[in-house]
């Protein structure tokens, strides 16, 4: 009795995989069939030398979580100073930035020497961004942003156009786009950096000849430094300056 009832559970956990990846492979076959995606498709081959079926391939494998355009029409950044800065300030991230600043006090002035960025900020970045590498996101990047560019009309354009920037990404540094982790939104690495971020803004600070936003914390910090400076920093400007409201605001 004991190895008919084994049987059955088999027999049932298998059709019951059976059916699951029936039905993913219906929803992205009918995905794939979108004009849209087809047009996407024809503009990274044409203009971006990718083959069609590489392409179809990936997206043949993508999933689609419905928590990614949930959290994309609740941003944290849409809550009140007071409750954001409670998730994003703590003693932990605090005593975290503090042995993270000694760890790499090194390549920290170093950056602040090339960028002119100060040391805090750029340590408070990674904190804020991914409590030094413990959160760095749990969806799949693709799963992210090929859902928000189809799916989430409101920024339609913006996610097409960081989807295309992740494929190159991807091609140009030899990752499996199915593989690579980061946020709801795309974000990728200790600085969350968006694809277009990631490509135009991260630095081989470590001179290892490969830049890992991930893993490597002296790229992430001469990445982040980069990044400011690239956006205007300048050394010794004030970070920030006393806001006035007048009238019925």
């Amino acid at each position: 009795m004991r190895s008919i009832r084994l049987s059955l559970c088999s027999i049932i956990l298998f059709a019951t995989c059976f059916q699951t990846v029936f039905a993913t492979s219906s929803i992205n076959s009918a995905f794939l069939k979108r004009h849209e995606v087809q047009v996407f498709i024809d503009e990274m081959v044409s203009q971006h030398g990718f083959k069609r079926k590489d392409l179809s391939d990936i997206f043949m494998q993508v999933t689609f979580p419905k928590q990614v355009i949930k959290k994309s029409n609740k941003p944290a950044e849409a809550m009140t100073w007071e409750r954001y800065k409670s998730i994003v300030v703590s003693d932990r991230k605090v005593k975290g930035g503090i042995a993270f600043w000694k760890k790499y006090k090194k390549d920290l002035v170093r950056a602040h020497k090339k960028y002119g960025v100060p040391i805090e900020v750029i340590v408070a970045t990674i904190g804020v961004e991914s409590a030094y590498g413990q959160n760095t996101g749990k969806y799949r990047v693709i799963d992210s942003l090929t859902n928000l560019a189809f799916n989430y009309p409101r920024r339609e354009k913006f996610f097409k156009s960081e989807l295309k920037e992740y494929l190159l990404l991807t091609k140009e540094m030899k990752l499996d786009p199915l593989e690579l982790m980061g946020s709801y939104a795309g974000a990728i690495g200790q600085p969350q950096f968006m694809p277009s971020s990631y490509r135009r803004y991260a630095v081989d600070f470590s001179g290892k000849h490969y830049i890992d936003l991930v893993h490597n914390e002296v790229d992430v910090i001469g990445s982040i430094g980069n990044f400011y400076n690239r956006h205007g920093w300048h050394r010794g400007d004030p970070i920030a300056s006393p806001a006035g409201i007048s009238g019925n605001q």
